[in-house]
């Protein structure tokens, strides 16, 4: 349930990504286009991928040794 959460946390934040970028690009005079991976789409999901995936990963990998190392020590 909890691998659910964050995966809907994931797309709204993505959608709200790109519906800011949308907004910039009409602002900014640019036709919507159907380009098939605009720019603002990769710089969204790298920003997604950077600020969400990796500070994530690096979490999970140190609580996971955390709780090895407390099992182990507690035996």
């Amino acid at each position: 349930m909890a691998l659910a959460k964050k995966a809907l946390l994931l797309v709204w934040t993505l959608a709200i990504c790109a519906l800011f970028g949308f907004i910039v690009k009409r602002r900014l005079g640019y036709e919507p286009t159907l380009d098939p991976l605009p720019v603002w789409a990769l710089s969204a999901f790298f920003f997604l991928f950077v600020l969400w995936s990796v500070p994530v990963l690096v979490f999970s990998v140190v609580w996971g040794f955390l709780k090895a190392l407390h099992e182990h020590l507690n035996r």
